[in-house]
């Protein structure tokens, strides 16, 4: 049995605007997915816990969203520019379904070298990792080897 050359170009068309359709929505829908060549370990206070977790967008190697579910006094989602050296507080990414992801022109939030904000925060970039802390808060996240 042959397929008509009507039906074939009909499923190539359909094919084609599905395409492009993810290609559009992926060019201002950045997906995170989790990277794991990074162990993360925080603290408030004196109670270490090692159950962050640390995301890139797809298709990309930087920057790295920081996830700390355990925290009172900071922002859970921290953004590691490790190109840069720079550590930004960030807003909690937008979640549809079971797809964590952020928009092309999301702004990433408050930088710790801010004016406001450089007395508060210490931070150390690595060739291993990044270490930031201020007040009760302290975040270490090292490359695993």
């Amino acid at each position: 049995m042959t397929i008509p050359l009507r039906t074939k170009i009909i499923g190539g068309l359909a094919a084609l605007c599905v395409l492009a359709a993810a290609a559009g929505i992926l060019r201002f829908v950045k997906p995170l997915v989790p990277s794991s060549g990074f162990e993360v370990i925080y603290a408030e206070g004196e109670h270490f816990r090692g159950d962050g977790r640390i995301s890139t967008r797809l298709f990309r190697k930087d920057p790295h969203y920081l996830y700390v579910p355990e925290v009172d006094s900071v922002s859970q989602w921290w953004v590691i520019d490790f190109e840069n050296m720079m550590a930004y507080e960030a807003r909690p990414p937008r979640k549809f379904l079971s797809i964590v992801y952020v928009l092309r022109n999301d702004l990433w939030g408050v930088p710790l070298d801010d004016p406001a904000k450089k007395n508060e925060w210490q931070w150390q970039f690595t060739a291993e990792g990044v270490s930031f802390a201020g007040g009760k808060f302290i975040g270490i996240i090292r490359r695993k080897k």
